[in-house]
């Protein structure tokens, strides 16, 4: 049993692929120190340079939450509970692969950004994606499923994460239209 609320957010599961949303995904003390870092990186730039397209990588090497650490530790749960009907365990990356690492980190975009164009994570060693929007305000992540004929959002809201499995059916993509920083924590279990 999950030791936390995670609830299925997807619109089609055959179109988009299993998304789940996390509630309050950090405790008070680490969004607190995510905030107290990103405040002291918009003391020195105020806002995001377009140069740092896609995104500017604050910080690395994030210890992982209880919610990440279990979600690595418990692999095989994962995997069944988003495995989706019609798609074989070749369907996503790596499926078959033992999570070595959580790669964590802060990601801002500049205000007015360009649009980062839809992409799956399937062809990188991401084997689970989680994203944690860590602004009040933001443009929520773009879903664009397999058709690509339809656009889905998860509305955006601080520390409400959402997660899939990189497959074909996860194309996503994202930009930054309001005029300040966009910050999210992005969260990738990775098979190296």
């Amino acid at each position: 049993m999950i030791p936390f609320e995670l609830y299925s957010i997807t619109p089609d599961i055959n179109d988009f692929g299993h998304i789940f949303r996390i509630p309050n995904y950090f405790d008070s003390s680490e969004l607190s120190e995510y905030h107290t870092l990103i405040r002291l990186q918009e003391a020195k730039q105020p806002r995001l340079s377009p140069d740092n397209f896609p995104s500017l990588r604050l910080v690395d090497f994030i210890s992982p939450s209880e919610k990440t650490q279990w979600l690595f530790d418990n692999w095989n749960d994962v995997c069944e509970l988003t495995e989706c009907d019609g798609m074989t365990k070749n369907d996503y990356c790596m499926s078959h692969t033992t999570p070595l690492l959580i790669d964590s980190s802060i990601r801002g975009n500049a205000p007015m950004s360009d649009l980062y164009p839809p992409h799956t994570d399937k062809g990188s060693r991401k084997l689970l994606t989680i994203l944690v929007p860590l602004s009040h305000m933001g443009d929520p992540t773009m879903f664009h499923g397999s058709s690509g004929s339809r656009v889905w959002c998860h509305e955006w809201a601080l520390n409400d994460a959402y997660m899939f499995r990189p497959s074909e059916r996860s194309y996503h993509s994202y930009q930054n239209t309001r005029d300040s920083n966009r910050w999210i924590m992005n969260i990738n279990i990775c098979a190296t």
